[in-house]
């Protein structure tokens, strides 16, 4: 399985998104996820992220949106937690601590 994020500017977000593919890219989903309006009309998408300890989660960065997760291999999503960093575009794991960076330099980190 590989996932993947596309960005969206304001007033062309209906291509915004995750996407996955399970036959090594040939054919891609778009994985619908509404985004909350009141946050940001727009995604900006950028890291996604998938726990070797957890196949089934889906974390994807969002600079608008903070942290998105998915706990069905993406069929639902929601807001996880947003970290006191602006604009994460980066989420690893390493031993079950979740790291989150930005295109700026900051790091936070949540056990």
């Amino acid at each position: 399985i590989i996932y993947a994020t596309k960005c969206a500017i304001p007033g062309d977000h209906l291509l915004a998104g995750v996407y996955k593919t399970v036959d090594g890219g040939k054919t891609w989903k778009h994985l619908e996820i509404e985004f909350p309006e009141e946050i940001y009309p727009f995604a900006q998408l950028f890291g996604v992220f998938v726990p070797e300890s957890k196949p089934h989660t889906v974390y994807v960065a969002s600079t608008t949106h903070g942290i998105l997760v998915s706990e069905d291999e993406g069929k639902t999503f929601r807001l996880g937690d947003r970290p006191p960093v602006k604009g994460p575009n980066y989420i690893g794991f390493v031993d079950d601590v979740m790291y989150v960076g930005t295109s700026g330099g900051g790091f936070w980190r949540k056990k």
